[in-house]
Parts: C-alpha cells; sequence; structure tokens
C-alpha cells in the first residue's frame, strides 16, 4: 500500500486503483487519443510529439518497475 501512495504523490495526477481478483488495475487520466492515427495530419512526427510517447511508456514502465508488478509473489500462475 505504500508503494501505492508514493507513486499517486510522484505521478502528480489523479490516479485510480482498483483490484479485481487477483490484478490490479491503474487508470491515469490522459487527454489524448492514443488509439486513434491522426487522418488528416503527415505521417510526420515532430520530436515534441515523440517525446510525449516516449514519456507516456516510460510512465507505464514506472507503474510496473515502483509496484513490483513485474513479480509474482500472490501465485504460481
Amino acid at each position: 500500500m505504500q508503494r501505492l501512495v508514493d507513486f499517486h504523490d510522484r505521478v502528480g495526477k489523479p490516479v485510480t486503483t482498483s483490484f479485481i481478483d487477483s490484478k490490479v488495475h491503474i487508470a491515469i487520466p490522459n487527454d489524448k487519443n492514443l488509439f486513434e492515427p491522426p487522418w488528416f495530419k503527415s505521417a510526420l512526427l515532430t520530436l515534441a510529439e515523440v517525446e510525449a510517447y516516449f514519456n507516456d511508456v516510460k510512465l507505464a514502465a514506472a507503474i510496473v518497475e515502483d509496484l513490483n508488478l513485474n513479480r509474482r509473489i500472490w501465485t504460481k500462475q
């Protein structure tokens, strides 16, 4: 629980966490449309767009690292 509190404090955004069965679900609000490409824009990305995407990926990796979600401490599966 302390890791969750520390993570919430560090992210600086509202973070919602729920536990369902043996899984942790974490939601962080984002105003970007991450699932559809920009149809009316050039396929070339700016450095700022690449950095923003990289920061989103780093945040996801930080969640796994900070909360030790890559360990199987509760089950043998």
